[in-house]
């Protein structure tokens, strides 16, 4: 697990989707580690005000199970 932490946020990325792979990078500006991304039209897709509330909560659901199961992984690597 890279120390920098754009690089982990960067590498973290590219193990849940592989396509970001050229679309991602880790940089420093003002010597603070940034991370940048390209973004497509298709990556702006969910449009939350639109979404009932039942699919709003099955949205979050979906989401905090990604991160939960990203620093999961984060966790048992740097042991």
């Amino acid at each position: 697990m890279p120390v920098d932490q754009a690089e982990r946020v960067v590498e973290g990325a590219r193990h849940r989707s592989p396509y970001l792979r050229k679309r991602m990078r880790a940089a420093k500006l003002m010597s603070k580690s940034v991370f940048v991304r390209e973004l497509l039209p298709q990556d702006l897709k969910i449009e939350i005000e639109r979404l009932m509330r039942q699919e709003a909560l099955k949205v979050a659901h979906y989401l905090a199970a990604l991160v939960g199961k990203a620093h999961s992984r984060a966790m048992r690597e740097s042991r």
